[in-house]
């Protein structure tokens, strides 16, 4: 009888448990992950910038070149065709979209548009794409397979005085 009693909470309590713990773990390095593509993409803004404005210290950024670089970084980064669809294998689901896309360059300090406090010059970035929502909570709850999430980040751009 014991055997059969630790059987049936090994079953019905301990393993949907660790599955939902591993699924939320899963889900937070995928946020980690496109977090870490959209820094990398925030870098694409050092290409832009006028090399004759930052030897004397000032930031002036080709808009264009910026959007261009950070479009070609995030779908590298991510996986995604050029229409920022995910390509086979990527770890979002649908199509990506860069909500806002900003740089700052003073006076500072100076707050993003989702109330973060600025210090210095700055690349704000804010996207949304589906994530993969696990296995067990779309059997369970039967909300879907994606998650919409969104990621904000705020790059500080290094510039030597």
């Amino acid at each position: 009888m014991d055997a059969v009693l630790a059987a049936g909470i090994l079953l019905c309590l301990i393993l949907p448990i660790s599955g939902f713990v591993t699924e939320k773990y899963i889900m937070l390095l995928t946020l980690q992950e496109i977090s870490d593509a959209v820094d990398m993409a925030c870098m694409s803004a050092y290409q832009a910038l006028n090399p004759g404005a930052a030897s004397d210290s000032r930031i002036l950024v080709e808009p264009e070149k910026f959007e261009s670089g950070f479009r070609y970084y995030l779908a590298l980064n991510l996986k995604l065709t050029d229409d920022m669809m995910p390509e086979p294998g990527a770890i979002v689901t649908g199509q990506v979209h860069i909500r806002e896309l900003t740089i700052y360059t003073g006076p500072f300090p100076e707050q993003c548009s989702r109330g973060t406090s600025l210090s210095g010059p700055t690349v704000h970035a804010v996207i949304t794409a589906g994530a993969h929502d696990g296995i067990l909570r779309p059997l369970l709850a039967g909300n879907g397979e994606t998650r919409q999430v969104t990621v904000h980040r705020d790059v500080d751009l290094l510039i030597d005085d």
